[in-house]
C-alpha cells in the first residue's frame, strides 16, 4: 500500500513539474498567437537561449540574477524580432511568417553553436535548492517543488495581469478585435512590441529554469516549440487559462506514462491534441470561430489558364533532357557520370517533394508539417 501511495504521489508531482515549465514556455506563445496571430515558431529558441544566457551568467552573478538576467536580455531580443521581422510581416500571408520565424531559428541556432560550441552544458543547482526533503519515506528534490511554486506564481500573476490591468484588458481585447482597438487610439504596434516581449521573457524564463535539470544543447528548441505548440492547440489559440489546464493534462499524462508503459510517452501528447481537434477543434478554452464566409474576390484564387504552346515544348525539352541523362552526363568534362546521375537524383527527389507540398499548400490551402514524414516512409518500402 505504501509503495502505492509514493508511486501515486511521484507520479503527480513529476507531472506537476513537466507541465510547469511547459506552462511558461507555452503561455508566451499563447500570449504572442493571440495579439500579433503570427504562429513564432522561433519560440523553443528563445526558450534555448534563455539556457545558455542562464549558463553564462552564472559565472559572474548568483543564481537569481542569473536568472532574471536571461530573462531580461531573451525578451529585449523578442522585442527586437517583433520590430525587425515580424512587424514588416504583419500582412502577410502566414505561410511567409511562419517560413521568417523557420529561419530564425536556423540562425539562433547557428549563432547557438559559434558562441556555446556544439557540447551540451548542464549548469549547477541552485546553492539554496539543491538537497532533497523527504516524502513517503522517500527522497524528492527540493528544485522540482520550486519548479511547482514558480509556475503556479507565473500563472496566478497572468491570471491577474489579464483580469485586474489595463495592459492586460488591452491584450484581451487585441485577441478579440485588434482593428477596433486600433480604431480606438491604441497603438497596436507599440502593444504588439509589449506582448512579443512578455512572450520571450516567459519562454526564456522556462528554458533557464531548465537548466539544472537538463543540459542546454542545440536540439532544444525544436523539443520545446514541438511540445509548447501541442499545449497551444488543446489550450486552445490565444487563452492562457487553457494553455495552463492543457500543460498540466499532458504533463501528468506523460509522468503516469513513463511508469505504466515508457514507450507511449512520445506519443500521448499527440494523441490528445488530435482528440482535441477532433471533439473541439477550439481547445479547452479557446472560444469556436465564427462561420466562414466567402473570400473577398481580391483573394479570390484565379483560375488556372491552359498551359501555352511555348510552355508545352519547354516541358517537353525538359523530360527528353532528363530522359537521356545517362548519355550526356558522361559528355562533361571533369564531371564523373556517377555523381552526376547521383546529384540529378537527389535533385528530382527533392523536387517531387516540393511539388508534393505545392500542391497541398498552393492548391489546396492546407498548411501541414506532416508531409516529411511521408517523404521519409517511402524509402521503408524497400525493406
Amino acid at each position: 500500500m505504501t509503495e502505492t501511495l509514493q508511486t501515486l504521489l511521484f507520479v503527480l508531482l513529476n507531472g506537476l513539474v513537466s507541465g510547469g515549465v511547459l506552462f511558461l514556455i507555452a503561455a508566451g506563445l499563447t500570449l504572442i498567437f493571440g495579439v500579433s496571430r503570427v504562429v513564432n515558431f522561433a519560440h523553443g529558441s528563445l526558450a534555448m537561449l534563455g539556457a545558455y544566457l542562464a549558463y553564462s551568467l552564472l559565472a559572474y552573478v548568483p543564481y537569481p540574477a542569473a536568472i532574471l538576467g536571461a530573462v531580461l536580455i531573451v525578451a529585449l531580443l523578442g522585442a527586437g524580432i517583433e520590430r525587425s521581422l515580424i512587424r514588416p510581416l504583419s500582412r502577410a500571408p502566414e505561410l511567409l511568417q511562419l517560413l521568417a520565424t523557420f529561419a530564425l531559428v536556423l540562425i539562433i541556432q547557428d549563432a547557438a553553436l559559434a558562441i556555446w560550441g556544439p557540447e551540451d552544458l548542464l549548469g549547477p543547482r541552485w546553492p539554496s535548492l539543491s538537497g532533497s526533503i523527504t516524502l513517503l519515506e522517500r527522497r524528492y528534490p527540493v528544485y522540482n517543488l520550486f519548479l511547482i511554486a514558480i509556475a503556479a506564481l507565473v500563472a496566478f500573476g497572468l491570471h491577474r495581469l489579464m483580469g485586474r490591468t489595463r495592459f492586460g484588458i488591452l491584450i484581451r481585447a487585441a485577441t478579440l478585435d485588434a482593428p477596433m482597438l486600433g480604431a480606438l487610439g491604441v497603438r497596436e504596434d507599440h502593444l504588439r512590441t509589449a506582448v512579443f516581449a512578455l512572450g520571450a521573457g516567459l519562454a526564456g524564463l522556462g528554458g533557464a529554469l531548465l537548466l539544472p535539470r537538463d543540459a542546454a544543447h542545440l536540439g532544444l528548441d525544436l523539443t520545446l516549440v514541438v511540445d509548447a505548440f501541442v499545449v497551444v492547440v488543446v489550450g486552445g489559440l490565444g487563452s492562457v487559462g487553457g494553455a495552463f489546464r492543457a500543460a498540466f493534462l499532458i504533463g501528468l499524462v506523460q509522468s503516469a506514462a513513463l511508469v505504466i508503459w515508457p514507450k507511449s510517452s512520445l506519443v500521448l501528447p499527440f494523441l490528445i491534441m488530435a482528440l482535441t481537434l477532433w471533439l473541439r477543434p477550439q481547445g479547452l478554452g479557446g472560444k469556436p470561430p465564427p462561420p466562414p464566409g466567402p473570400p473577398p474576390l481580391a483573394e479570390r484564387a484565379p483560375p488556372l489558364k491552359p498551359w501555352s504552346l511555348k510552355q508545352k515544348r519547354a516541358l517537353a525539352l525538359g523530360l527528353l533532357a532528363l530522359a537521356t541523362a545517362p548519355l550526356w552526363l558522361g559528355l562533361l568534362p571533369g564531371s564523373p557520370r556517377a555523381y552526376g546521375l547521383l546529384l540529378l537524383t537527389e535533385i528530382l527527389c527533392l523536387g517531387l517533394f516540393a511539388l508534393s507540398l505545392h500542391w497541398l499548400i498552393g492548391v489546396g490551402g492546407l498548411l501541414t508539417f506532416g508531409q516529411a514524414a511521408f517523404f521519409g516512409l517511402g524509402p521503408m518500402a524497400w525493406h
